[in-house]
């Protein structure tokens, strides 16, 4: 008798399972079409949102990195140059072969130089308060997209500082902060002047 109930259950639950199984014919294992759209997308934005932070980090290295120089290259100016009244004298083949301009930004073996921007770096004696009692410290070719940062983490090198020809700081004064935005957005790139000098 037992033998017999078990073989009938044992029927009854193939039976089960045939008819579970003819019931959904086209069910497949694996993803849908849905859900595979769904991960794709989420892919999508993760790696988005990766690009993104990635960018804005290498902007923020760009800035700094800039910084650092014009920092390094006006406390040089001032010291080699600057105590002694030299101002006049001064040229950047001069400040190259010094070293007040990093080697890094020299051109080959030549007497130019170059920002992490690639736009070239000038050099010229200018007038502060007396003659010659200023360099002037170009930095060209500056991203409208950095412009303001750099000039806001630089503002206390320089006694005076220029962007596309403007004051945006004045002889010895204060950041103007509107009169930097309106310069740094005047172009795609501009060039940013620094009046480095004993003040």
């Amino acid at each position: 008798m037992l033998t017999q109930d078990a073989s009938n259950a044992s029927q009854r639950y193939v039976a089960t399972q045939s008819v579970t199984l003819q019931r959904k014919p086209g069910r497949q294992r694996g993803l849908t079409m849905v859900e595979l759209s769904v991960v794709l997308v989420i892919a999508a934005l993760l790696i988005a949102a990766v690009f993104t932070a990635l960018r804005a980090n290498q902007r923020r290295v760009e800035v700094q990195n800039n910084q650092n120089q014009i920092t390094q290259i006006a406390s040089d100016l001032q010291g080699k140059f600057g105590r002694t009244g030299q101002y006049a004298n001064t040229t950047l083949a001069l400040a190259i072969q010094s070293r007040a301009i990093p080697e890094e930004l020299r051109i080959g073996t030549g007497t130019t130089a170059q920002n992490g921007y690639g736009g070239l770096i000038a050099l010229a004696a200018a007038t502060c308060t007396v003659a010659n009692d200023c360099m002037n410290l170009t930095w060209a070719q500056v991203p409208q997209s950095q412009c303001m940062d750099l000039v806001i983490g630089t503002q206390n090198v320089a006694r005076r500082i220029q962007v596309n020809a403007v004051d945006v700081k004045a002889l010895d004064g204060t950041l103007n902060l509107a009169n930097l935005a309106t310069n740094c957005e005047a172009a795609g790139v501009v060039p940013i002047i620094y009046s480095v000098g004993r003040g």
